[in-house]
């Protein structure tokens, strides 16, 4: 049976509320057992909101146009008085459900929204300019387009669904959802507003979509609010063309529940924020997922927006100190062709590394587009979590196990490539395979493979590899020190600070060396508002006692004249040169002040900056406390990196079969 609204009293004058007419008639077909409630098309409604009931079809022909009410008052509120942690409050689709809504259904199964005509969210009503970049409200509350809440066997096919102020579509606790043929043409400077959104549903189909949206084009939750309908499991994404100011597909982060069973394939992604992104939160966890065929082009749109350009991005962190993380583990991306601004990222945490995660036949070519600042990866949000300036790696993984990368490729084209790095950077990855990988570093003086491993994934060969070179740097670097500070011509500002302290308090150079220790590891621990990491202490602890060591055997060696000075402080440059090399190769944990500048680099400074921000001031107070400062100071600070770089490029890979290079086969 069909049901034209205009028969109830639809006016269709731009002006009038339609929502009386049009809920009559969708009462009406409902009760009569089903049927289609018809806009007619050319027609252009203006409507408050609309309770769709079971067996209705909402059928909007070719030019017809279904207007969202610009007064909030005129909006269904079907969560009204709900209430979180016993206090009553505007509810959000992100903690509780929503509060206003424009086409709203619940426990009506059976429903569609089908025809070629166009709903309009009407989104300049609630929003404000903010930036030319940016459009936002006060966030809560806006209405959500369409929210559809436990309904079963529904479908959204063909409708223009454009204007969304928040959420566009958004079917939560539903069970064989298909979405096939939608148009979303939402602002891409509204923020929010989000194209597709399932939550908590299972057995989704999206087919054959276009999606143009500022926030994300389709995007999986499993969002507290609706967390009594189960995981979101058995979803479909096929033949979509996507483009976000956000990321074009998404899992999380509203991740409460669990997230299982997804296949995405023949998409295209095309001048995005990011590309696919999962980012967990919150104590849900991600199973068996798998991206194929598709394309991807990124660039960095703005300042204002999540992301950083990166076309492939997992990560999984704490949401904030009460709220933990779940575990992802089994995604397979295969025959993905990327053209972004940033490389692949992936991210676990510390206990909760990433697992299991193929990439076959994934091509990564990165290039700067945008005027915004590069060589940075977006970590928001999360407790702690910011977005980190590290230079853009083709891939970059850290703490993500059983990582496989077969038939891969890295790729850096133009001319701005200071903020590119290597083709492959892996940090605290255990047992990675690279088969077929290709890939050169953006620049000839770069590593195309880095992999740093923990010491817990290690042979027994690579352990007695790996300890060697620790003790060999260890072992050598106090000596050099020692030469340095006896030539007289000044020494490194660290170096010369524990030797002026050593001389003003009248103690050995290795108390002096273990109380700056201390205060480093103390300082860094506050920096990241963490537990001290002690285990940086061991190298302090072994450099204190060779310290003291060297002193006493290379007392006699002393700088008299400038060409004595000269030669000692040489020998002590490249002594230290040579240790550092040795000891950084090896995964033994580093001395504290490697450390500090490690955890400033965390809170958002350039790993550069914190190296010579840190020197400065151990410069600053050695000379203050009449330590070995002049032009050797400028040497061991400014000149010893080249030097450093030389000896690392000779050692690794030669000594033991260097573990670095993970497996390759």
């Amino acid at each position: 049976m069909t049901f034209n609204v205009l028969d109830f009293g639809a006016k269709a004058d731009r002006v009038t509320d339609d929502a009386p007419a049009i809920q009559a008639a969708i009462d009406v077909c409902s009760k009569a057992g089903g049927g289609r409630v018809v806009l007619e098309g050319g027609k252009h409604f203006y409507s408050g909101s609309i309770i769709l009931k079971e067996n209705v079809d909402l059928h909007l022909e070719r030019g017809a146009v279904l207007q969202a009410h610009k007064a909030l008052e005129r909006y269904f509120h079907p969560n009204a008085g709900q209430r979180d942690d016993g206090v009553e409050r505007v509810g959000t689709p992100v903690t509780l459900k929503p509060s206003y809504v424009f086409i709203y259904a619940k426990d009506a199964d059976n429903i569609a929204i089908s025809g070629e005509g166009a709903i309009d969210g009407n989104a300049y009503a609630f929003v404000r300019q903010v930036s030319p970049y940016y459009v936002t409200g006060d966030f809560y509350p806006r209405p959500t387009l369409v929210y559809v809440e436990h309904c079963n066997h529904i479908s959204f096919k063909d409708v223009i669904m454009r204007n969304a102020p928040f959420w566009t579509l958004h079917p939560a606790g539903c069970d064989d959802v298909l979405i096939s043929g939608l148009r979303i043409l939402n602002d891409l400077n509204v923020a929010n507003s989000d194209g597709i959104d399932p939550d908590h549903s299972t057995n989704v189909r999206i087919i054959g979509c276009h999606v143009t949206c500022a926030d994300d084009c389709i995007c999986l939750k499993s969002s507290s609010g609706n967390m009594e309908y189960g995981p979101l499991k058995n979803v479909i994404i096929s033949g979509c063309t996507l483009t976000s100011t956000s990321a074009a597909l998404k899992i999380g982060t509203e991740g409460a529940g669990d997230f299982e069973n997804v296949v995405v394939d023949n998409c295209i992604i095309s001048d995005s924020n990011r590309g696919i992104s999962i980012q967990i939160r919150d104590g849900g966890n991600v199973r068996n997922v798998s991206f194929s065929n598709i394309i991807i082009e990124t660039r960095r749109f703005a300042e204002c927006w999540w992301g950083c350009a990166e076309p492939i991005t997992i990560s999984t962190h704490d949401r904030d100190e009460h709220t933990k993380s779940g575990h992802i583990s089994n995604v397979r991306f295969s025959n993905i062709t990327c053209d972004s601004e940033n490389g692949v990222f992936l991210s676990g945490s510390r206990g909760n590394h990433i697992e299991d995660i193929l990439f076959e036949n994934v091509r990564v070519v990165v290039r700067a587009k945008s005027k915004w600042p590069k060589g940075m990866y977006d970590l928001r949000p999360g407790y702690g979590q910011r977005i980190e300036e590290i230079k853009t790696s083709g891939f970059y993984m850290r703490r993500a196990d059983h990582v496989i990368l077969r038939n891969c490729q890295v790729k850096f084209e133009g001319e701005e490539k200071n903020d590119f790095s290597h083709a492959l950077y892996a940090e605290e990855c255990r047992d990675m395979t690279l088969k077929n990988f290709r890939g050169q570093a953006a620049s000839s003086s770069l590593e195309n493979v880095v992999n740093l491993r923990e010491w817990k994934s290690m042979t027994p060969g690579e352990w007695a590899c790996n300890l060697a070179l620790y003790a060999i740097g260890v072992g050598i670097m106090p000596m050099g020190v020692v030469l340095t500070i006896n030539a007289h011509l000044g020494a490194g500002g660290y170096d010369a600070l524990n030797f002026a302290l050593a001389e003003r308090l009248h103690i050995n150079t290795s108390l002096a060396i273990y109380a700056t220790a201390f205060l480093v590891v103390l300082l860094a621990a506050f920096i990241r508002k963490g537990y001290p990491r002690l285990e940086t202490f061991i190298s302090s602890f072994f450099l204190g006692i060779f310290t003291d060591m060297w002193k006493t055997i290379l007392a006699p060696v002393q700088g008299t004249g400038l060409a004595a000075s000269l030669l000692i402080m040489a020998a002590g440059a490249a002594a230290v040169a040579f240790a550092v090399a040795c000891y950084i190769i090896s995964v033994f944990p580093t001395n504290p002040t490697d450390d500090l500048v490690v955890a400033l680099h965390e809170r958002g400074m350039r790993l550069g900056t914190a190296k010579v921000s840190l020197d400065a001031v151990c410069v600053v107070l050695a000379f203050f406390l009449g330590g070995e400062i002049g032009i050797g100071t400028i040497v061991c600070t400014f000149g010893l990196g080249p030097v450093i770089d030389m000896f690392h490029e000779r050692i690794r890979g030669k000594v033991c079969g260097w573990p670095g290079k993970g497996k390759v086969v």
